[in-house]
């Protein structure tokens, strides 16, 4: 699973989960919670290995706990945690010897400011160079002292983008409705489809060649398969409109002194992305509402973590990227926001 995918990830659940209030008295011994997340993504063809990250820390229970987030040592275990991951096929029979994990610091979490309740920069991730096998189970097992905590989860297929077709070009023609369309698969669930347009900017005052590299994601849709099956097609539309009208709102710089700086801005390629998730992350993120941005007012309502609390699944994200036509460049240089071509 490739990293930046897992870290976006990680920060959605950061933001949503541990259960607690900011302040209440205990009225049990302490007992540890242990919190899992983790995301595998097949290895692409060609590599014979990928990294795989794992986050686990351990839930924290009495006094502020706002406050008591913050604290790296009171959500992270002090000691080196026995973590496996194990291949199996579709029968159970394990293949192989199951893969350890070895712990790493990573320095790169942005800070409250940003969205988060947790400590930062430095987190603790637990991580194993292996490939990923699409077509196998995966048994997690971590212990803590005497306590095993377990999950597993298949891994979603690679799946194709089959509308647009094979033309590099697309040309946005004024007043239409075109199909985005992709290929249902293996053990995916949810489906989250975006259209990303990239451009480049000139500003006043760069030196020659120096440029400022935008997208903007003008079309977003998702859709959960309830019946389709594997091989079988989800279909959504798009306004072309939409396309021109996203452009033109919110492609210039909402400061006007801003936007007086750039002098040009250059087209650049159409990317149709699809993501997909398994049906334990679609429902982790449906019932968890992970758009809040609480540490979580009640215990949490979803968990396929056996003795802990958390999430292990499998995500997916493929793309097809396509040239505007001629005629589509034609168009946004009408619109007065200093495109060029």
């Amino acid at each position: 699973m490739r990293f930046r995918h897992f870290f976006i990830f990680t920060l959605l659940f950061l933001l949503t989960f541990t259960a607690c209030e900011t302040d209440f008295e205990l009225d049990a011994e302490y007992k540890d919670i242990t919190i899992v997340y983790g995301l595998l993504e097949r290895t692409e063809p060609g590599s014979q290995s990928d990294t795989t990250f794992i986050k686990i820390t351990r839930a924290f229970l009495g006094g502020d706990a706002v406050n008591v987030a913050m604290i790296r040592d009171s959500s992270e275990y002090q000691e080196k945690l026995n973590v496996t991951l194990t291949e199996m096929d579709e029968y159970g029979q394990v293949q192989g010897s199951p893969w350890t994990f070895d712990t790493i610091t990573i320095n790169n979490k942005q800070d409250t400011s940003h969205g988060g309740d947790f400590y930062f920069p430095q987190q603790q991730l637990y991580y194993s160079v292996m490939p990923i096998n699409e077509d196998a189970i995966y048994k997690l097992k971590i212990l803590v002292g005497n306590k095993e905590i377990t999950s597993q989860t298949g891994v979603i297929n690679k799946f194709g983008i089959t509308r647009p077709g094979p033309n590099i070009i697309i040309n946005y023609k004024p007043d239409q409705e075109l199909p985005f369309k992709w290929v249902v698969s293996y053990d995916a669930r949810g489906y989250e489809a975006v259209i990303r347009f990239y451009y480049k900017e000139v500003w006043e005052g760069a030196a020659p060649g120096d440029t400022v590299y935008r997208y903007l994601d003008w079309y977003k849709t998702k859709k959960v398969n309830e019946t389709k099956p594997v091989g079988d097609e989800i279909s959504a539309y798009y306004p072309t409109n939409l396309f021109y009208s996203s452009v033109a709102n919110l492609v210039p710089y909402p400061d006007p002194q801003k936007e007086s700086k750039v002098v040009a801005r250059y087209t650049g390629p159409a990317e149709y992305i699809v993501s997909a998730a398994t049906e334990d992350l679609e429902t982790y993120v449906l019932v968890n509402n992970v758009n809040s941005n609480s540490i979580v007012l009640d215990r949490p309502e979803f968990t396929n973590i056996n003795n802990g609390l958390g999430l292990f699944s499998s995500r997916i994200m493929i793309d097809k990227s396509k040239s505007l036509s001629t005629d589509t460049k034609d168009r946004l240089t009408n619109l007065g926001v200093k495109f060029e071509y």
